[in-house]
């Protein structure tokens, strides 16, 4: 299996585009959760997407990822990682089926229309 980009949230989920399919959640009805791990609003409909909660053992440099979705609650990724440089970070575990996983992740700048926009304010904006 190939991860095509990861996307690590400003709270703890952390997304994974990937060939593996995904079995969509597709519940009509909405459910306030109050439990972080509970919570499933971002996998409801997103078909090429798997979504994890994790935890970070900073001393031992542990990574600890459980699947968010409910048709794969058993699926745990229990990877070591390392920062060899500033924007890169390689993990290196098993999964739940004890495969051996090992990945690269190399951090993109990505700019976002929204916070620019915001940066640049209505300065410079269209005159009719």
């Amino acid at each position: 299996m190939r991860w095509q980009d990861v996307v690590f949230e400003k709270w703890a989920t952390l997304s994974i585009r990937s060939n593996r399919p995904v079995v969509l959640d597709s519940n009509a009805v909405e459910r306030p959760e109050l439990r972080d791990n509970e919570r499933t609003y971002e996998l409801e409909g997103s078909a090429g997407r798997h979504y994890y909660s994790y935890v970070t053992d900073t001393v031992n440099h542990v990574l600890t990822l459980h699947n968010k979705n409910p048709h794969s609650s058993g699926e745990k990724l229990v990877l070591h990682y390392e920062r060899p440089g500033g924007s890169q970070i390689v993990l290196s575990g098993i999964d739940q089926n004890k495969d051996s996983v090992t990945v690269t992740l190399d951090r993109v700048d990505k700019r976002y229309l929204l916070e620019e926009a915001a940066k640049k304010g209505r300065q410079g904006g269209l005159k009719l």
